[in-house]
């Protein structure tokens, strides 16, 4: 079974970025120390763009992943940082090398 990384993009709106951070490190704390089949979840700046976030998550594989994407408090954390973002992209990978 392969494991699954999720890379997630975020452009966060103006004047929003603590904030943002504030709910993203909660997130990925308590993501990590809830969900067994998480692995890692990095949360990250980008260093030219001060209001680019990105998120990297490695799940023990698909079964891990579905139940985070699935769950309620994941639902709860969208709905908390959605006013605070321009826009999001993610991306599902397999992960090949370790």
């Amino acid at each position: 079974m392969s494991k699954v990384v999720v890379v997630v993009a975020f452009e966060v709106k103006a004047g929003q970025l603590a904030a943002f951070l504030e709910i993203m490190r909660a997130h990925a704390a308590r993501t990590l120390d809830v969900e067994p089949g998480c692995e890692r979840f990095d949360v990250m700046t980008v260093r030219d763009d001060p209001n680019a976030v990105r998120l990297h998550e490695v799940y023990a594989g698909a079964v891990a992943y579905d139940e985070h994407s699935k769950s309620q408090r994941l639902a709860d954390v969208r709905e908390r940082y959605k006013d605070l973002i321009v826009g999001r992209t993610i991306a599902i990978c397999d992960l090949l090398l370790l």
